[in-house]
């Protein structure tokens, strides 16, 4: 094995264990993507297969990009940036001749990491996203000093990033908060049918269905056909600028004595 082609194994499985938490959001074709581009690659430094020419990498990316405008649409939101940023990094390891290639694919791999906060900033996710810099991390300094023992470039990495752990905790109580996020990806609000205590229009882009029961109906005598029936739900009678809401909110005895106080 050629010493450009040993790093190969190690960069494809660093990009696997980012990709891993996104594959019960990914398609299916984009899943078989990346398998199919990395299992091929791996296979190529085994068996000392050609890797595709440069043409033929240009065509793949033009249907990379097609497909995801096929899936996801024109606008580039959440779901379609992770989506082409994995299209990247099936195709990316064909070309890792030079020490710049293998750099992008480092990089590429911190940016899927980070992807994950998109979706989820629970505490599971946070300790996997550790686990995964930190395999990322190791194979960022055995590419720079691939002499060295894997090891030692193990504890290298953990403590590269214990070092970094107290800049990040200030950087979090010290970074000014942002509505949104730094992509410009907002969430996209969405609602659920049936009965609420205050409507505010505006705040709701999507309307999800619920089969939920709202609410339960007997009838003392024979209940009427179904002509004669009318249902009344929640009528909301008071606006406040902002949101409509069926009443004002009534002030206890203590908070009108506070209040003329």
């Amino acid at each position: 094995m050629k010493r450009v082609d040993q790093y190969i194994p190690l960069l494809i499985t660093t990009q696997m264990i980012a990709l891993s938490p996104h594959l019960s959001r990914l398609p299916l074709w984009i899943i078989l993507w990346c398998l199919v581009f990395w299992g091929y690659t791996v296979l190529g430094v085994k068996n000392t297969w050609p890797l595709p020419p440069k043409l033929l990498r240009q065509v793949l990316t033009v249907c990379g990009f097609c497909g995801i405008l096929i899936t996801y649409g024109p606008v580039l939101n959440r779901d379609a940036s992770v989506g082409l940023l994995c299209i990247m990094s099936g195709l990316k390891p064909l070309e890792t001749a030079t020490h710049r290639d293998r750099m992008i694919i480092i990089f590429m791999t911190y940016f899927l990491i980070i992807s994950n906060l998109f979706y989820s900033n629970t505490l599971l996710v946070m300790l996997y996203m550790f686990l995964s810099v930190l395999t990322t991390t190791t194979v960022l300094i055995h590419i720079n000093h691939p002499r060295g023992h894997l090891r030692l470039q193990v504890r290298q990495a953990a403590r590269i990033m214990l070092q970094a752990l107290p800049l990040m905790i200030i950087l979090f109580f010290l970074f000014p908060r942002i509505q949104g996020n730094l992509w410009g990806l907002q969430r996209t609000a969405s609602g659920k049918s049936g009965f609420s205590d205050k409507l505010s229009p505006g705040d709701i882009a999507n309307l999800v269905q619920s089969n939920e029961i709202a609410f339960r109906v007997e009838f003392k005598d024979i209940m009427p056909p179904p002509e004669q029936l009318y249902w009344r739900g929640i009528v909301y009678r008071y606006f406040n600028g902002k949101s409509w809401i069926q009443e004002p909110r009534k002030m206890n005895r203590r908070e009108a004595l506070e209040g003329e106080a």
